[in-house]
């Protein structure tokens, strides 16, 4: 079992082009990258937004 981290993911808010930090905890930064894109659609004010990598 790998080692889980916390991982900061970017998340750009596509209506003003504004992005923001989300922290997730996972095992790498590809995964915790799409932890957070899956959960981005059921958050309120979310459904505009998506997962920059970088």
């Amino acid at each position: 079992m790998a080692d889980q981290q916390a991982y900061q993911v970017k998340v750009e808010y596509e209506p003003t082009g504004e992005t923001y930090s989300r922290f997730a905890v996972d095992t790498n930064q590809a995964a915790a990258e799409q932890q957070i894109a899956e959960k981005l659609p059921t958050e309120p004010g979310s459904q505009h937004s998506r997962v920059v990598s970088g």
